[in-house]
């Protein structure tokens, strides 16, 4: 039974196209990946299904109450792990024919990611998981929406298939671009040697007395001009042959020690006796630590345990025991 239907869809976004859909459709029971490119349009797609955005051209049917678990931030009392799991259980316990996650694993421990495939491949709705989680979209979904180049388009099957897929379309493309360009210089070459006979006809033989010259004059410019054409012509039908568009691919960033500014000091962050406490719970007791130059600290620990709390400490610079030194200038990515 078919539950989502959009055709010929475009969405503006600030005056420029964000993305079209020439036709998606969901039935009762699939579970859909969502994925693309930060930016692509992947939570403006849930917006437009719960017609919370109404501002797109085209055609968009869904005939059941959408559930929309969108991108939670912490609370005064949660973390935004803990937010997020308290939203997916709610969702979960109202048995919504169609469910809608956006990035549900990004704030989740391991023991939590792995409750959430489990609740999802039990999940008998249809399911629109938005994510770049690749475990969590390979264990669940069955279908995938991709946005690529300010279009969605579905394929069959999960994540890994879909990645599959796109590098053969990939490679398929880059032999047939690759085949294009040698084909197109050939002729090129072809053009400039047929040129360059034509003009050894129109000089002629030096051999040639004048006489001899004079009157195969007219000869040798109508055999060099028509050399001319046929070579133009040749080129001419290899640039109207279909042309084979350049492969697009992505690239990630790189950060460099250049990026990063120069710090004088022995220590970063210097923590003496800290203990930390929220929301009545003790989530830190009399701990000692130092951060120095260049090291590369990962803090791990369950939902709830204090990791975004002890970050915020150390920023907020009022926690006692616990030192930020003057010199540090720091960046924050959420």
């Amino acid at each position: 039974m078919t539950m989502i239907n959009l055709k010929n869809i475009q969405k503006d976004m600030a005056g420029r196209p964000l993305f079209t859909i020439d036709r998606l459709v969901a039935n009762a029971g699939d579970k859909i990946g969502v994925v693309g490119r930060n930016g692509a349009g992947k939570s403006t797609l849930a917006h437009l299904l719960t017609g919370t955005d109404r501002d797109y051209t085209g055609q968009i049917m869904v005939d059941e109450p959408v559930s929309y678990v969108a991108q939670i931030a912490p609370t005064f009392d949660q973390s935004g792990g803990q937010a997020m799991l308290t939203r997916i259980r709610q969702a979960l316990s109202a048995r919504p024919t169609i469910l809608i996650l956006d990035e549900p694993s990004s704030n989740l421990d391991k023991t939590h990611q792995q409750w959430l495939i489990n609740q999802l491949q039990r999940f008998r709705g249809l399911l629109l998981l938005i994510s770049h989680d690749r475990k969590l979209l390979n264990a669940v979904t069955t279908q995938t929406w991709a946005a690529e180049h300010q279009k969605f388009t579905a394929y069959a099957g999960n994540y890994a298939y879909y990645q599959t897929v796109k590098a053969q379309q990939l490679a398929t493309q880059e032999a047939a671009y690759q085949r294009q360009n040698t084909h197109q210089r050939e002729l090129l070459a072809a053009q400039r040697q047929r040129n360059e006979k034509a003009q050894r006809i129109r000089k002629g033989n030096r051999r040639m007395s004048q006489v001899e010259r004079a009157k195969t004059k007219a000869t040798r410019e109508a055999t060099a001009a028509k050399m001319e054409r046929t070579a133009k012509r040749m080129v001419a039908r290899g640039q109207r042959e279909p042309q084979v568009a350049k492969p697009f691919t992505t690239s990630g960033f790189k950060l460099v020690a250049t990026d990063f500014p120069t710090f004088t000091g022995k220590t970063v962050v210097t923590g003496l006796n800290v203990t930390l406490a929220e929301y009545g719970k003790t989530l830190l007791a009399h701990a000692d630590f130092q951060i120095r130059p260049h090291d590369r600290v990962a803090i791990v620990g369950p939902n709830g345990s204090g990791k975004t709390t002890l970050l915020r400490a150390i920023l907020g610079g009022r926690v006692s025991g616990l030192r930020l030194a003057p010199a540090a200038r720091v960046g924050v990515f959420n």
